[in-house]
């Protein structure tokens, strides 16, 4: 099941808001699993009230400082997997102009097919980096939760069992749904991107075009097709030298 997680990074805080409704109304026709929203521990009460105000079940992580998007989603990925057996990460980190709902819902629906297959998928919205004049990092991605947790496990061990002894060393709130990630093991990790700690360590990566309203479940030979003629290998800076 796709599990939305909304990264509310310091410089994303103005438009948080409008990241959160835009995402909400994204993934509400879709059979998902309710979100997962990281926040810094400073920003919780404002996250909350929107939260509030749009009546979501949601689940708030509360960091008390900053790590990077690496060090975030390892603790999203443990916790999507403390809810369900099976997690297929929706990451949502920056707010985009979308031109056709439909297309991208889709979208994410042959997406969440490919991370089956342990593709790293990124939703190519164009429309989006030119709105912002800004590289392809903006746009949204998808990766198993296991993928995740297996990579941060195996090349980054001390990270990861911080990560996880954050998570799990105070209770989640029952009535707000809130986890404030225990600060003396948080702290501890280091600063870690996903485009040095994650995507260089994925093999299978596609950018799916977000041009096409795609039939929301495919036949293995019809996804090989689409893999083989119309997605495109991703490629992101942290390769280059590789």
């Amino acid at each position: 099941m796709i599990t939305p997680v909304i990264l509310v990074e310091s410089e994303q805080i103005t438009n948080a808001q409008r990241l959160i409704t835009d995402t909400m109304e994204l993934v509400c026709p879709l059979d998902c699993h309710s979100p997962i929203i990281f926040c810094h521990s400073k920003f919780h009460r404002a996250i909350k009230k929107v939260v509030e105000q749009l009546n979501i079940d949601a689940t708030i992580l509360c960091a008390p400082s900053e790590r990077g998007s690496a060090i975030a989603l390892t603790c999203a990925a443990q916790m999507s997997l403390l809810q369900q057996d099976k997690a297929t990460l929706a990451i949502f980190h920056h707010w985009q102009p979308i031109a056709d709902f439909d297309a991208f819902e889709h979208s994410l629906c042959l997406g969440a097919q490919l991370t089956d297959e342990n593709y790293l998928v990124t939703l190519d919205n164009r429309v989006n980096c030119q709105f912002f004049a800004q590289p392809s990092q903006i746009n949204s991605w998808m990766i198993d939760a296991a993928q995740l947790i297996d990579i941060m496990n195996i090349h980054f061990p001390t990270t990861f069992d911080n990560c996880r002894k954050a998570l799990q060393s105070e209770p989640l709130s029952a009535n707000s749904k809130t986890l404030r990630l225990a600060s003396q093991y948080f702290n501890a990790c280091p600063s870690l991107i996903v485009d040095n700690a994650i995507f260089p360590l994925v093999a299978q990566r596609v950018d799916i075009p977000l041009t096409t309203r795609w039939n929301t479940f495919l036949t293995d030979n019809g996804l090989s097709h689409q893999l083989s003629s119309l997605f495109n290998t991703n490629k992101r800076k942290s390769d280059q030298g590789k």
